[in-house]
């Protein structure tokens, strides 16, 4: 027979700092997961609050990687849908540090178009106003 050293409470596990109901070890609230920091529901290493997700610091709902609100995407600061590694408000596109629909890398406005610092409408690389270029 061998025996673990527990400082916490044990039911059904290993090591454990707090309380753990099937699972393995959790220094907070955990349910049928593994380990958490902080609320965590059917998923896998949350430090916040966590549904059916991965390793999330803020609200996360079906995502993975989330420092802030995040809804169906990864990692993001701010707020975003549908879309991957953003600063700023995304819309169903990739890295933008302002507001963006449907494109990727921004730093500015950006509307269905790639690389741009500024105003920019269906087009790429842009410092200034661009509209179809």
């Amino acid at each position: 027979m061998t025996e673990e050293r527990n400082s916490g409470d044990n039911i059904r596990g290993e090591r454990r700092n707090g309380l753990r109901i099937n699972g393995v070890p959790a220094r907070g609230v955990k349910i049928n997961g593994l380990r958490t920091i902080g609320e965590r529901i059917s998923g896998v290493k949350s430090c916040g609050d966590k549904i059916n997700g991965e390793s999330t610091k803020g609200d996360s709902i079906i995502g993975l990687k989330i420092p802030g609100t995040r809804i169906n995407g990864c990692n993001t600061s701010g707020e975003r849908m549908i879309g991957a590694n953003t600063n700023g408000l995304k819309i169903n596109g990739d890295k933008t540090r302002g507001d963006s629909i449907s494109g990727t890398k921004t730093h500015g406005e950006s509307i269905i178009g790639p690389s741009t610092a500024g105003d920019s409408v269906i087009g790429e690389s842009s410092n200034g106003d661009k509209m179809t270029g």
